[in-house]
């Protein structure tokens, strides 16, 4: 299956919400008991969507003591990361997805960076939602890598070429997978 039909057919077999609900709790506190989080002064996190683990909890512990940066879309093609100082910062921008609106402040070196998958696999495969602006961000960004993924959507099934960003951490629910 290629990665086109592989995030139709994700799409089309929605998970349950309350699933992604308890699952995205469990996810957010292993996230921030682990000890990449606890360490990191910096943090670059995705603003989830409802399909994706909720970072709504990652974000509010991360503002209390460090320094958080989140995507803004700035073109078709190209991806910011825009230090914030509150959530109330974020207004709906690019794809419906909160990004900040003062782009005054930016980086691409932190301590951990914490991105987004449609699905992802055990050593490290990632499929984003297919337009590239998390791979061309992450080659040229500096940090470690957690992918935060539903348990539910890891598979053996993820085709990987050049343009992409292998996951060292694909965090889930109940395990975390790296390279």
């Amino acid at each position: 299956m290629n990665k086109r039909e592989l995030r139709k057919l994700l799409r089309e077999s929605k998970l349950p919400e309350d699933y992604m609900k308890r699952a995205g709790i469990n996810i957010a506190r292993k996230v921030t008991d682990s000890s990449l989080f606890r360490n990191a002064g910096s943090v670059f996190c995705y603003v989830s969507t409802a399909e994706e683990p909720s970072t709504e909890m990652i974000i509010s512990e991360a503002l209390k003591t460090k320094r958080v940066y989140v995507p803004k879309c700035i073109s078709d093609s190209e991806m910011l990361a825009v230090r914030i100082r509150s959530a109330e910062e974020l207004k709906t921008g690019h794809y419906g997805i909160p990004e900040p609106v003062d782009v005054s402040e930016t980086s691409v070196s932190f301590d951990l960076m914490i991105v987004p998958c449609m699905a992802a696999g055990r050593n490290g495969e990632r499929l984003g939602h297919g337009r590239g602006y998390y791979d061309r961000f992450l080659k040229k960004a500096d940090g470690k890598i957690i992918c935060l993924c539903f348990e539910d959507n890891i598979s053996d099934d993820i085709d990987m070429d050049e343009n992409d960003v292998f996951m060292p951490v694909v965090m889930t629910e109940k395990n975390e997978y790296g390279m």
